[in-house]
């Protein structure tokens, strides 16, 4: 399977799948005119490693979601809460910036009514 890699714009995050680590990233702020249609690929690339019983780990390293993106990420965390229900080998890292508390919060909120394992880390100050 080809590894993912969906480049980050001003409105969108960086979406990538470290060679190294095997952790899928998203880096930066996510605000698209159109999240479903954005977040599809994302969707359908998640779907084609659980199908080969892939184990995922994702970091979200985020400074800002709008409402819709909010939306696109509780679906794509349902799919994952699936796979883990399944058998899936899945875990989560919800990173912040210490001084944006409601990053933290939003993550909190994201994961809340979820098992997966997860992890909510502070990045330390912006300077």
């Amino acid at each position: 399977m080809s590894p993912l890699e969906i480049p980050a714009t001003d409105y969108t995050p960086h979406v990538f799948e470290d060679s190294k680590t095997g952790v899928i990233w998203f880096k930066g702020e996510a605000y698209p005119e159109n999240a479903s249609a954005y977040f599809q690929p994302i969707m359908e690339w998640m779907r084609s490693r659980i199908g080969e019983k892939q184990p995922l780990k994702l970091a979200f390293s985020l400074d800002y979601l709008n409402t819709s993106s909010t939306k696109a990420l509780l679906d794509l965390l349902a799919l994952l809460e699936a796979y883990h229900q399944q058998g899936g080998k899945v875990s989560v890292i919800w990173y912040y910036q210490s001084d944006l508390e409601v990053m933290k919060e939003t993550g909190e909120e994201l994961l809340h009514d979820f098992s997966l394992p997860r992890l909510l880390e502070p990045l330390g100050r912006l300077t």
